[in-house]
């Protein structure tokens, strides 16, 4: 998102425009994955997958299940994001 918005403020439409379409298939990964009434929860495993802090959520926040866990980690594992340095 850093690179294409910099591409974008120098003015440079097309190819911010080229590396903001490649993330589709991580947007797709999120919103296929997300259950509905746990936006919370889906936000901060996905955070916890890209290596950041994320943990479990207040009560009376719902936890995601394992199997949400599951669908949301097969996402993110082909959605072509790349991690790390």
């Amino acid at each position: 998102m850093h690179e294409y918005t910099e591409l974008a403020f120098r003015g440079e439409a097309e190819q911010a425009r080229t590396v903001r379409d490649s993330l589709e298939p991580v947007r797709d990964a999120l919103k296929s994955t997300r259950p509905g009434g746990k936006p919370q929860a889906h936000q901060k495993y996905w955070q916890e997958l890209l290596g950041q802090a994320g943990g479990p959520v207040r009560q009376p926040l719902l936890q995601l299940t394992e199997s949400e866990q599951a669908a949301t980690q097969a996402a993110f594992d082909t959605c072509g994001l790349s991690v790390g340095g």
